[in-house]
């Protein structure tokens, strides 16, 4: 997986489908945000950016967040 940067912003992921995704597409979460709020997007998204305004800090793949729960 690799996050697409233009002119130093990203604007999209390749590798969680056969195109590129935009990043608009893709759900992210500002870094603050508690665990028990990411697990609705988990259950509809493999992967969840976290972000800090424009910056894309991380990801976290759904199977990552599952086996933290210890689900």
């Amino acid at each position: 997986m690799a996050l697409l940067e233009q002119e130093g912003r990203p604007v999209g992921i390749l590798g969680l489908a056969d195109h590129i995704l935009p990043l608009e597409e893709v759900p992210s979460v500002e870094a603050e945000v508690a665990a028990s709020e990411l697990y609705p997007l988990f259950l509809r998204q493999p992967l969840v950016l976290v972000v800090r305004g424009e910056e894309v800090l991380g990801a976290i793949p759904r199977e990552a967040f599952f086996r933290y729960l210890g689900v």
